[in-house]
């Protein structure tokens, strides 16, 4: 079975500091990572999908991760259409480019791009890998400048198997 996953991380405040991180883990989506508090699981299958949503409150930020597997199958060119579509989605009219590259996680190599919201001013750092049959992205949105400082340890942590 071929499968696309998605996930998305949302962080808003000024300063994330944790002292214990927890671990997330999902072996059915070959998928680890740390978040700085507690959290919580629900799950919502469908004939279409598998979802898994995370949720985690640290301070005045709160992380929302997502893992969704598609039961359909995706050819390669459905994958370069769709990474480059995850990153093209995150781009609004007033919205500046800070960065964009490539991002390796575990490996392997996704692409990333930072922006800055002019009209609701924060930030956005957007990460997609695909590995085989499947598409992580993941998101996290900073109300200052901090992308950097606060998205590092996340991401740093993060393991796809």
């Amino acid at each position: 079975m071929k499968k696309v996953i998605t996930i998305g991380l949302l962080a808003f405040s000024t300063c994330v500091v944790a002292q214990d991180w927890k671990t997330y883990q999902n072996t059915d989506f070959s998928f680890e990572a740390q978040l700085p508090s507690e959290y919580t699981e629900t799950a919502n299958d469908s004939d279409e999908t598998s979802v898994r949503q995370v949720k985690c409150n640290f301070n005045d930020h709160s992380f929302f991760v997502t893992l969704t597997r598609y039961n359909s199958p995706i050819t390669d060119p459905d994958k370069v259409s769709l990474a480059g579509q995850v990153i093209a989605s995150t781009l609004r009219e007033d919205d500046e480019l800070i960065t964009a590259g490539d991002w390796v996680v575990s490996g392997k190599t996704g692409k990333q791009a930072v922006i800055y919201s002019r009209s609701n001013a924060f930030y956005v750092d957007r990460r997609v890998v695909i590995v085989n049959d499947n598409v992580y992205s993941f998101i996290t949105i900073l109300g200052n400048n901090n992308v950097d400082t606060l998205t590092k340890p996340f991401f740093e942590k993060v393991s796809i198997r």
